[in-house]
């Protein structure tokens, strides 16, 4: 009797908190991701609603941990690294997202610009060139360009709304085709030659960044394998003595022990990442 009460009470006073709760995780949660937010919006990385599906389901994540290696586990100091890592991943995720759809865009621009380039010697208006990417097949740039165009025949100026582009994506090669585009529309000249001569620099960047791709990929495989590292060797010492290896797991220094490993790893792994990382 007493069991089945104190469930209705807690079950209770869940359904009483979880909308205040909610509604102060949303805020915490997207004051601590809105730059990064903002950004995907911006390269069409998702919407409104995707990103408030994902924090439930932050939220729900962090919920887990806390239920799984806290309450049913018992391992109340180990959930603190747990909880942590998982209230930082998502940070992460979104940046390693960010980063391939920017080398996706700065990849496509340098395409787009040889069908621009075409169409302008062909005798077509620069603005209707622009609007002719959108038929080539480069999602997700080519929705980028089909949205100037159609800013552009809603009145808009077409520098305003190639400046208003710049600003969404935030692609410095994208910011280079802006600012050459701007300068001919402003001060004149022939834009093929304009077009021509940013393509070649375009495609000498795209290059050259490759390379260093290239050059910290070796780099990166191995910050991941170090990374990897510190859990094959509890696995193997598991193997080996696991009444001695389940003593990380089931006393307090043990566990004071595994979150700093865990913890350190980690923080080395954010490092490397950091060091390696080439902004585009």
């Amino acid at each position: 009797m007493y069991i089945i009460l104190s469930t209705i009470l807690f079950g209770m006073a869940g359904f009483c908190l979880a909308k205040p709760l909610t509604a102060l995780w949303d805020a915490v949660a997207s004051a601590y991701i809105n730059d990064l937010k903002m950004t995907c919006l911006g390269l069409q990385l998702g919407t409104e609603g995707e990103f408030q599906f994902c924090l439930r389901c932050w939220l729900g994540a962090l919920a887990s941990v806390i239920v799984v290696v806290g309450v049913v586990c018992k391992m109340w100091i180990f959930m603190v690294p747990c909880l942590y890592i998982v209230y930082v991943i998502p940070r992460i995720i979104v940046s390693i997202l960010i980063r391939n759809r920017k080398i996706l865009l700065r990849d496509q621009l340098v395409t787009a610009l040889s069908v621009v380039t075409n169409s302008v010697r062909a005798g077509v208006s620069l603005e209707e060139s622009i609007h002719s990417v959108g038929d080539a097949d480069l999602k997700p740039l080519a929705m980028e360009f089909q949205r100037i165009y159609r800013e552009y025949m809603g009145n808009k100026p077409f520098v305003q709304a190639l400046e208003d582009a710049k600003k969404r994506l935030k692609l410095p090669s994208f910011a280079i085709f802006v600012a050459a585009l701007s300068t001919n529309k402003k001060h004149g000249g022939k834009i093929s030659s304009t077009l021509e001569q940013l393509r070649y620099s375009l495609l000498e960047n795209q290059r050259l960044e490759r390379k260093l791709e290239a050059d910290t990929a070796g780099n990166k495989s191995q910050i991941h394998l170090l990374s990897l590292a510190p859990l094959g060797f509890l696995g193997f010492s598991y193997f080996v003595t696991p009444e001695g290896t389940a003593l990380l797991f089931t006393t307090i220094p043990g566990q004071i022990v595994l979150t700093v490993v865990i913890l350190l790893v980690f923080f080395a792994y954010c490092l490397g990442e950091k060091i390696t990382n080439i902004e585009f």
